[in-house]
């Protein structure tokens, strides 16, 4: 058709034009008699290039099938990702309810059944239920954190349970544990204060424990001082609503009554006195807390005044301390009145009668002591009646029973006493049995072991606490209590003379660790100047220069 154009510009100018044409139609080239199409020189370079534009062409069908497939499977994993993300937040809500269901078994249920006496075995055995499923839930995604306090908090209630049993080194160990979950949560998330809060009763618990197996009171006081530092800074910084203000508070009053009660122990009025003060402050403060809702913590604060009035009356304050006393007692009267099945309402109450009868038989007035000795001892009797396994009642009532035959024994009641002695006896060695490595339940029995007249056993023991803890003035004066009972005119020996010997040997043997405690920071003159057990050295010219000696 261009060969035939009647306009000469548009056909070919020559025959090598028309030739030339040809040559490129049969080379499959653009030819000049067709219009230059881009689909045109498509097709012809196709048809040049065939096996090049195949491969090509089967590797751009593969990539699109590729691409269409990726596309079906991404629509496909997006779904499976939706149903995935739905389930797994499902499974997550489920973990967190079961947490929160353990949490309540852990927490709330045990400080419901703990009041209610003979409950212990019903508590325990949940507990065993809750810690035995944590594992499990806490392998569920996005729940280990909550799992992880959550188990924290079940070990510390455990720990309580081994306590109880007097399984002390499984209570320390399960404690530790609880520790090592509780500092790794702080360091993750240092504004979270209920980890702190948590992390406190760990070290509060283990401070408790130190108090009975440890005989370095620097270790002992590094626990209950870990404990305080964080209470202390949950009051002055405060990150989330909860714990309340009134649980931090109550927290940090029950570290001042715990450190008031360690230094008591260890002999040092002065410093359990500034930490009663505390006490019972941060304790009445309570019932000002802005957002207080809950009922009076007549616990705490009783507990609180009775720290301070042992505290008082070993700094001379007399007066001080019975008022302090009164208020001990008014506030858990009140309590059994509010709380009548509240069993540890009771307890205290008896325990407060107890530590009113050991002031009473200290400053003389031994039938009075007698009397609140006495209430003391059948007020726990009668406890253990409701919880027969309880072996926490079981040891106030041996303690109740050694005060009560001191007494009787101040008033010459010796047959009565010595009935009281040996019913404490046989408590404190079972006790021991449970717990054989307790320092403080193997000082017990050495203590009524020298009332009932068994030096050599006694004394076997005080020589063993001087070697177990120099550096602990608590130890030592009851090493030294247990030297000066074996010195009294009641000391049984085959001859008058050996009789002499052997007590002359237990008073200077008293006086010799009495220096050691002085040297270990014993400072309670109060104490030497009325307890009975050392009637018979304060007239030594020895014994009150160590009365002279304490700062």
């Amino acid at each position: 058709m261009k060969a035939l154009e009647k306009d000469r510009t548009r056909r070919y100018g020559s025959p090598a034009e028309l030739s030339a044409d040809i040559q490129r139609h049969l080379a499959n080239e653009p030819v000049a008699a067709h219009p230059p199409s881009a689909g045109y020189r498509a097709g012809k370079y196709i048809r040049r290039h065939r096996l090049a534009v195949g491969f090509s062409a089967s590797v751009a069908v593969l990539l699109v099938a590729f691409a269409a497939m990726m596309a079906v499977q991404a629509v496909r994993i997006s779904r499976e990702r939706d149903r995935a993300e739905k389930n797994r937040e499902e499974a997550t809500k489920q973990a967190q309810v079961a947490l929160k269901t353990i949490y309540q078994v852990v927490t709330k249920t045990d400080e419901k059944l703990r009041p209610v006496a003979g409950t212990g075995a019903l508590r325990k055995e949940l507990l065993e239920l809750a810690m035995k499923n944590l594992d499990e839930i806490s392998r569920t995604a996005a729940t280990s954190r909550w799992a992880d306090r959550t188990m924290g908090v079940a070990l510390q209630r455990m720990a309580e349970f081994y306590g109880q049993m007097g399984m002390t080194a499984e209570q320390v160990q399960v404690l530790d544990r609880s520790l090592q979950i509780f500092d790794r949560l702080m360091a993750e998330d240092s504004k979270n204060d209920w980890i702190a809060f948590d992390a406190s009763i760990s070290y509060d618990s283990l401070g408790e424990i130190g108090r009975e197996t440890e005989p370095d009171p620097a270790k002992i006081y590094h626990h209950y001082e870990k404990s305080l530092k964080l209470r202390e800074q949950l009051v002055e910084q405060v990150h989330q609503d909860q714990p309340s203000l009134v649980q931090r508070k109550r927290s940090l009053a029950i570290s001042y009554i715990k450190l008031g009660a360690l230094a008591l122990a260890l002999h040092d009025p002065a410093r359990a006195l500034g930490y009663a003060q505390n006490a019972v402050n941060t304790s009445l403060s309570l019932a000002k807390a802005a957002d207080s809702k809950e009922s009076p913590d007549r616990e705490s604060i009783a507990a609180a005044f009775g720290t301070l009035a042992r505290a008082q009356l070993l700094t001379g304050q007399e007066a001080a301390a019975r008022e302090a006393y009164r208020q001990a007692e008014q506030l858990e009267r009140e309590w059994m009145q509010a709380e009548p099945l509240n069993a540890g309402a009771r307890r205290e109450f008896a325990r407060t009668n107890l530590a009113v009868g050991d002031m009473e038989l200290e400053l003389g007035n031994v039938e009075v002591s007698v009397e609140q000795h006495r209430k003391a001892e059948a007020s726990f009797a009668k406890e253990i009646t409701k919880d027969e396994a309880n072996p926490e009642l079981k040891w106030y009532r041996a303690n109740a029973q050694y005060g009560l035959g001191r007494a009787l024994r101040a008033i010459n009641k010796g047959g009565e006493a010595g009935s009281y002695f040996r019913q404490c006896f046989a408590t404190r060695k079972a006790l021991l049995s449970d717990d054989p490595k307790n320092i403080q339940r193997q000082i017990e029995l050495m203590l009524v072991q020298a009332q009932l007249g068994q030096y050599d056993e006694a004394l076997t023991v005080a020589r063993a606490v001087e070697q177990y803890g120099p550096l602990n003035p608590g130890m030592l004066f009851s090493a030294a209590s247990a030297y000066a009972i074996s010195s009294n005119p009641s000391f049984k020996a085959s001859g008058h003379s050996e009789k002499h010997q052997e007590r002359e040997r237990s008073a200077s043997e008293a006086i010799r660790v009495l220096r050691m405690a002085v040297a270990s920071a014993f400072r309670d003159r109060w104490t030497l100047q009325h307890v009975p057990e050392f009637n018979g050295l304060r007239n030594r010219s020895d014994y009150n220069q160590i009365l002279a000696e304490i700062p």
